[in-house]
């Protein structure tokens, strides 16, 4: 069952509240995630799969503020290496394709979050990023936006296309 609470979505199952295995309330924010999450604890979907729903949604439940504070540095790493900026390949194909792929989009996101960003061409080579903007991005993020951004840039290798993607700005064939 669901309990609509303002703001937060809770889930009852006999007459209890469910839980997390660190004891933090089962809860999400939209209706939506709500009940897709309900469909998949009924059916017991992909949980073995740790980017499930179901697993995502108890991970994200589960962070503290430490775990919070450590996922955004991890973001930060991540577009220090960003493989959109690398360009160290002898393949000029290869160059051109991603010049005109993706020059587009690394100048967007440097000018939406001012960032000084460079595309490297050596990999003893990388970006520092320090930017409030995009700080002030990922402190806005709730806990579920800001676990799947993690989870996608991870995944992906990329900050900057995730952030695209998430944003409805490229399809999941360009991410991919």
């Amino acid at each position: 069952e669901i309990i609509n609470l303002k703001k937060k979505y809770r889930f009852k199952k006999k007459k209890k509240l469910l839980t997390t295995t660190n004891g933090k309330f089962l809860e999400v924010f939209k209706k939506n995630h709500a009940e897709l999450l309900k469909k998949e604890l009924i059916e017991n979907k992909e949980l073995k799969d740790p980017n499930s729903l179901v697993n995502l949604t108890i991970f994200s439940c589960n962070l503290d503020q430490i775990e919070i504070n450590l996922i955004k540095q991890k973001i930060f790493e991540l577009l220090n290496f960003d493989f959109v900026l690398f360009g160290c390949f002898e393949e000029q194909e290869l160059i051109k394709l991603m010049n005109k792929k993706f020059n587009p989009l690394i100048r967007d996101f440097k000018n939406f979050f001012k960032l000084k960003l460079l595309t490297v061409d050596s990999i003893f080579k990388f970006n520092k990023v320090k930017s409030k903007n995009f700080r002030r991005y990922l402190d806005d993020l709730n806990i579920f936006q800001l676990t799947v951004f993690y989870k996608l840039s991870s995944l992906t290798k990329s900050v900057i296309l995730s952030y695209f993607f998430i944003n409805g700005k490229i399809n999941k064939n360009t991410l991919y």
